[in-house]
């Protein structure tokens, strides 16, 4: 269950890349003559930002679906953990991923594994540390995209009264 909520969310992930490649793309080939404005910037720059943040989460999400699907440790490990509850739920034989080793015939030895977190929790204190960063980027963003349409709306106000 949880590794097709997993690929789930990374396949909404690689969606989201998508468009925002084909967004920054229409936006670069719509741009027409206008390479800059008198004292700002490229007017290209928007979209080639735009475009490499796509192609970026493009990226690590399909490697997160392909790692998801095949289970494989080398493509999904981003958080260094051990099942999703803790070591606990592997009975008998603790896989070298909780150790972190990428040669899954390596033993992983229990002073290592019994320090871990288990997934879940790992992930929660990853976002519950990471909450007020990724709020203010989101703000900042936001707003720096609000700004973005203002002076368009400007812009063609202005090319209106001509």
């Amino acid at each position: 269950m949880f590794k097709y909520l997993l690929y789930f969310l990374n396949l909404i992930f690689v969606i989201g890349g998508i468009l925002l490649i084909v967004v920054g793309s229409i936006m670069l080939s719509t741009m027409g003559n206008f390479t800059a404005f008198e004292g700002a910037i490229n007017t290209q720059t928007i979209p080639i930002i735009i475009i490499t943040i796509g192609c970026v989460t493009f990226l690590v999400a399909f490697f997160g679906c392909c790692g998801t699907i095949r289970e494989n440790a080398c493509c999904t490990t981003i958080f260094k953990c051990c099942g999703n509850t803790g070591y606990q739920q592997y009975e008998s034989s603790v896989p070298a991923s909780c150790c972190g080793y990428k040669d899954r015939n390596q033993v992983c030895e229990a002073a290592i594994y019994t320090q871990r977190l288990g997934c879940n929790g790992e992930f929660v204190d990853f976002w519950a540390s990471n909450t007020d960063l990724i709020r203010w980027s989101s703000l900042i963003i936001a707003l720096f995209e609000l700004g973005i349409f203002i002076v368009s709306c400007c812009l063609a106000s202005a090319m209106r009264k001509r």
